[in-house]
């Protein structure tokens, strides 16, 4: 047998692990309608439906995140914390700040985490908050939205 397979576990390491099996464990799962968000500069606005896949109801907290290559304020977020009822969806806007008309498509990301309330209970419980973290992508007002309006090379 290989050396890194001959490890032997003590038998009371064993017994606290198992021990722990019977913790309960939660994870909120605020679930965006799309895995990218785009705002066109001309409108200065989007939109994005976040719904909440849990059982119980949850604070959506939604926060922009900038690329360590801009940290340029760019767009603002609202609302930046709600309460969403299970099974429900919240709306968030993504409103672009007053900028000089961009040259290039920017990009920045929007970090959604759904925060359960506290639950009182009998034992040890354990509380995961899951974030779901997607791009955002700023068009410029002059940018082309499709590649059918692009022409070809002459």
């Amino acid at each position: 047998m290989h050396p890194l397979f001959s490890f032997q576990v003590p038998a009371a390491f064993v017994a606290v692990c198992l021990s722990f099996m019977s913790v309960s464990s939660h994870a909120a799962g605020m679930v965006p309608e799309t895995p990218v968000v785009v705002v066109d500069q001309a409108s200065g606005e989007a939109t994005l439906n976040v719904r909440n896949s849990d059982d119980q109801p949850a604070l959506l907290y939604s926060t922009i995140e900038h690329i360590p290559e801009d940290t340029e304020l760019l767009l603002l977020l609202n609302p930046p914390v709600a309460r969403v009822e299970p099974g429900k969806s919240q709306q968030v806007r993504f409103i672009l700040r007053d900028v000089e008309p961009l040259k290039t498509e920017r990009l920045q990301r929007v970090v959604f985490e759904g925060i359960s309330p506290r639950q009182e209970g009998n034992g040890a419980q354990v509380y995961l908050t899951v974030r779901q973290n997607i791009p955002v992508i700023v068009r410029p007002a002059d940018l082309a939205s499709s590649r059918a309006n692009i022409s070809p090379p002459t």
